[in-house]
């Protein structure tokens, strides 16, 4: 069997074979609930994919053990409305506090401080305001 690398995948080639890392599994409530991924190949390329496919367990060899794709943080309004793309932020918590107060849904606000000083506010809610780790 022939396996492709991510970089040489073009669309309809759904009868190719891959070895891929699952690197982010997560549940999309888009236009429909269907579980999506990010997949690392072995050469540290990724891919986004929310598809049904055949997946077989293969060993861990060779696959890169992180995989970061940085993105300027002058240039990350332009994603904020694009809800199909996952971001990661790389900072420090300034400041959290809480929005609502029982019996209202929780609301939470995070303000992170990257590098440069520059910060961020990210709001949770319900499970995730409840459940979020404020000590880790």
């Amino acid at each position: 069997m022939t396996t492709t690398m991510i970089t040489d995948l073009n669309p309809g080639d759904g009868d190719k074979h891959i070895e891929i890392k699952v690197i982010r599994k997560w549940v999309s409530y888009g236009r429909k609930v269907e579980c999506c991924y990010i997949f690392l190949d072995k050469n540290g390329d990724a891919i986004e994919a929310c598809r049904a496919a055949e997946l077989k367990n293969i060993p861990d060899d060779d696959f890169p053990i992180y995989y970061f794709d940085f993105f300027p943080y002058d240039q990350l309004g332009l994603r904020l409305d694009d809800h199909r793309v996952l971001i990661d932020y790389v900072g420090r918590i300034e400041d959290i506090y809480h929005l609502s107060k029982p019996p209202a849904k929780p609301l939470l606000k995070i303000k992170i401080e990257n590098l440069r000083e520059k910060i961020i506010e990210a709001t949770f809610w319900d499970e995730a305001a409840k459940s979020f780790d404020k000590e880790a």
